[in-house]
Order: C-alpha cells, then sequence, then structure tokens
C-alpha cells in the first residue's frame, strides 16, 4: 500500500508543481505506475455531445499506450461516442469485468466498460477488432474514471490498464486499497490538465488553423462589434467579413460565430491586440 506521506509529500506537489502539460503527463504515469496501472489514456474536451472525437479536437488526449493501439483504436471508432457509457454506469468508476467477469471473456458488455461504440448499435466489425486489439496489445483489466466537469457540459475520462500480466482478480484487491487515492490523484490531474496550455499536444487531429482575417474578425465579434461595424474597422466589405466569419465557423466545426468565438478562445486561436 502506497504510505500516506508519499502522496502528500510527493505525489500532490509533483501534480500541482507541473508548469506544462507534458511535465504533468509525465508525473502522472509516473505515479500511476506506482499504483500498478502502466498504461493509460486521458481524454478531455470542454463540450460533450455525441462525436466525442470530433468534440475532442477541441481537447486532449494523451496516451502512453503503444502508438499503433491508440492509431487502431481511432481506426476503430473508439473515440466516437462515450454517451452510451454515462447512461449504462451512471458512475464515475468502473472496473473492467462486471458480474465478476473477466471483460475479454464477458463479451456484450465490453463496450459498455471501455470508452468504445456503440453510437446505437454495436458495429460488430468493430468490436471484433477492439477485441483482437486487447489480445493483441495484453490489455486484460483495469478501471475506467468519468469527471464531469462542475463548469460547462465538458467532461473527462481516464482508461486506467493495470500492468502486464495482472488479472482482474489482482486488479480489484489492489483498487480495494488504493482506489480512493487513485480517483483523488486522477481527479487532481485532470483539474491541473485543463488549466494549463494544451493544444499541439492531442494525439487526436486539432483544428484547422484559422487565418490572419479569421482570427480577426472573430475577435471584434467577441468585443460585441457588428459586421458592418468589423467591416469599417478592417477596411473590408461586409461579404468579405461575412466569409471569413462563415470560413472560421467552418474551421472549427461551429453553429453559430458565437460558439466560434468560444471555440477560437478555447484553441487559443483568438487573438488579443494588447500583444500586438
Amino acid at each position: 500500500m502506497i504510505k500516506s506521506s508519499e502522496i502528500n509529500d510527493y505525489f500532490v506537489p509533483s501534480l500541482l508543481d507541473a508548469t506544462n502539460v507534458m511535465e504533468l503527463w509525465e508525473s502522472f504515469t509516473d505515479i500511476m505506475f506506482e499504483f500498478k496501472f502502466s498504461r493509460i489514456i486521458y481524454a478531455t474536451t470542454k463540450i460533450s455531445k455525441p462525436g466525442l472525437s470530433e468534440n475532442l479536437k477541441d481537447g486532449l488526449v494523451l496516451s502512453n499506450h503503444n502508438s499503433d493501439y491508440i492509431e487502431k483504436l481511432i481506426e476503430n471508432k473508439c473515440f466516437d461516442n462515450d454517451t452510451n457509457w454515462m447512461k449504462i454506469n451512471r458512475s464515475d468508476c468502473v472496473s473492467w469485468n462486471l458480474s465478476g467477469r473477466s471483460f475479454d471473456k464477458h463479451k456484450d458488455n465490453l463496450s459498455e466498460v471501455l470508452f468504445y461504440p456503440p453510437i446505437k448499435k454495436l458495429p460488430s466489425k468493430y468490436e471484433k477488432n477492439v477485441r483482437k486489439l486487447c489480445k493483441e496489445y495484453n490489455i486484460k483489466a483495469g478501471y475506467t474514471l468519468f469527471f464531469k466537469h462542475h463548469i460547462g457540459t465538458g467532461s473527462s475520462g481516464l482508461s486506467l490498464c493495470a500492468n502486464p500480466g495482472m488479472m482482474e482478480a489482482e486488479t480489484n484487491t489492489n483498487w480495494k486499497v488504493n482506489g480512493h487515492n487513485i480517483r483523488y490523484l486522477s481527479k487532481l490531474f485532470d483539474v491541473k490538465a485543463r488549466e494549463l496550455p494544451y493544444i499541439h499536444f492531442s494525439l487526436l487531429p486539432i483544428r484547422k488553423k484559422l487565418t490572419k482575417r479569421q482570427k480577426e474578425s472573430l475577435y471584434w465579434v467577441s468585443k460585441g462589434k457588428a459586421i458592418h461595424d468589423i467591416s469599417t474597422i478592417m477596411k473590408l466589405s461586409i461579404p468579405t467579413i461575412d466569409k471569413h466569419l462563415r470560413l472560421a465557423r467552418r474551421n472549427l466545426n461551429a453553429k453559430t460565430t458565437i460558439q466560434a468565438v468560444v471555440k477560437a478562445q478555447e484553441n487559443e486561436q483568438l487573438y488579443n491586440f494588447t500583444y500586438f
């Protein structure tokens, strides 16, 4: 069992004192290794709705799994939707064995435990591919954590895979002893990760870069300016301003210009003219 003095004297400070996402991630993975969870996937998005992989382009995905494994998860739509997981489990912490059975044998619930499909009905080819991946990469036991953000509609998830060779019974025993501390440190990591700039760090593709004119147009919208005012300020025609805003919405996958402003700010693509 990890001593409380180690948590207070080393683990917590190493997370709180991190100055960038990579430093924080390195500290967190080192900590989880001490708790016998050596392979991790972390995902967070500020806007949660069906189609998680699209939302995560505005968020962050990190992992210390084999990069080929992550690429195959993406190919098999494992980041496409977590809505089903939330509805079924209604919990912030779920073991990978339901009803006391190992998830690799409990086929019907494979997608419910991990962050995998279905969206409506589980496509059997994706389910089969994911099961093969688990065997290929020795994914046998673990826990999934889910955190709903206190502000906004966002959420975060952690897939904690136990050390190679550990089965679910041993993993559950470990969790009974250390689970409270793992959840506490994971939540601390999540809050800290969302405070730090994380653009360019994500494993999933990020949004297409906005042009200078698109950024500037959104900036003036954020200041409450109407299109005709922006046209005067930028010395461009109203149709041209409208085009820049339309393309910005498309690049950011935003339905409205206000939503585009919010996403641009979250992606650090909104101009701050005080630095010009």
